[in-house]
């Protein structure tokens, strides 16, 4: 009998834990987005006040970002100061395919990011920064949405998720 119970307690605790898993990686999107709203942050201030190339302020603005999008920001920038000839925004866009698969983001967040990679370096410095300020605010309306929906997805995973642990081992019982 105290098997049994002590059986009980591990299945409640384990899908318990498996949901709070399942909500942290919900979470990683919001943590993308913000990551990705720092880097453009830092790659206009790069541009604008440090004059930097768009290789120098891709590679630089990547300090400012975490995880798969630090990888896309710094790649990106490495390898246009490698290949001086390659069009920033297909790099990017290239870059995001490449990585698609550790982003988190919504296909409309990645629709945002492409929108931008088909402007990068397409223009003078102001037409650059207007482009990375729209973005940004894109971005921010898209966090702000997805905050919203992440919270609700977040409890509603951890709260089936330990209902399901109950309804196993009260099948069980």
């Amino acid at each position: 009998m105290i098997f049994k119970l002590i059986l009980c307690g591990v299945i409640i605790a384990g899908f318990g834990y498996m949901g709070h898993l399942m909500g942290e990686k919900q979470k990683d999107r919001l943590r993308q987005l913000s990551s990705f709203s720092d880097g453009l942050t830092m790659l206009e201030f790069n541009i604008k006040h440090m004059n930097y190339p768009i290789a120098k302020a891709l590679e630089s603005a990547s300090e400012n970002c975490a995880g798969v999008v630090k990888k896309i920001f710094y790649e990106t920038g490495t390898h246009l100061q490698k290949d001086y000839g390659s069009n920033p925004g297909e790099i990017f866009d290239k870059k995001i395919e490449e990585n698609k698969n550790l982003l988190c983001l919504s296909s409309d967040e990645i629709g945002i990011l492409k929108s931008f990679s088909k402007t990068l370096s397409e223009g003078d410095i102001d037409t650059e920064i207007k482009n990375i300020e729209a973005v940004k605010t894109r971005l921010d309306s898209a966090q702000s949405d997805a905050t919203e929906e992440v919270n609700k997805k977040a409890k509603a995973t951890k709260s089936i998720s330990l209902l399901a642990g109950v309804f196993i081992v009260i099948l069980l019982l």
